[in-house]
């Protein structure tokens, strides 16, 4: 069994990668994205770098450091992380929303991600179009029909947004997603822009 290295770009055996985790019967979950040799690199190299600055931080006045833009914010400021020892993100949330939540950067991530892991992507892609034609078949009380269909797509306006909505960016909605519970009926589904559908992604109506 072979596994590709993202660092030096080649296919090694799977010998040649850390175990990364492990399932609760032991078995071994997945292994490290980068080979061992690659990993003793890395690391000679970062321990010859200067120590990072640590960001400022007062449990008691509940105030932090921001690590980009080094203000000083309260923890309000802050998203919570429950990986981190102070218990929130290193970033304030106006630097962490430039910094993730940046279309083209996102864009770059997304398209690096799906071309070093096509098989990963394809297989989570059909375990859930199953999971959904499942679930479709399940709540589906037979209104939904080529008709009514044409009639969802005929609406010009987004059921969430308000917004005119061209022709190619139309999509079909549930009101409530189906894995919130919500039926495959013609009473629970409507016209949605294609940005407002992926935004509520299996979010209910109250949500």
């Amino acid at each position: 069994m072979n596994k590709f290295c993202t660092k030096c770009k080649t296919e090694l055996e799977i010998t040649s990668f850390s175990v990364r985790k492990r399932n609760l019967d032991g078995t071994i979950k997945y292994y490290d994205s980068i080979c061992k040799s690659c990993r003793r690199i890395m690391s000679k190299i970062s321990s010859k770098r200067p120590n990072k600055t640590v960001n400022f931080i007062d449990f008691d006045l509940e105030i932090k450091q921001c690590g980009k833009c080094r203000k000083i914010f309260s923890f309000n400021n802050f998203y919570k992380n429950s990986k981190n020892p102070n218990g929130l993100i290193s970033y304030c949330k106006s630097c962490h929303k430039e910094n993730y939540y940046n279309l083209e950067k996102q864009s770059k991530r997304t398209k690096k991600f799906k071309n070093l892991n096509k098989e990963r992507v394809r297989a989570r892609q059909r375990i859930y179009q199953f999971e959904r034609r499942t679930r479709i078949k399940v709540s589906s009380d037979g209104s939904v029909t080529d008709d009514f269909i044409k009639s969802i797509y005929a609406l010009e306006y987004c059921y969430w947004c308000k917004k005119f909505t061209p022709r190619e960016k139309r999509t079909l909605e549930h009101i409530i997603e189906l894995i919130s519970g919500g039926k495959h009926s013609s009473e629970n589904i409507t016209m949605s822009c294609k940005s407002c559908n992926s935004a509520r992604f299996n979010k209910n109506k109250k949500e």
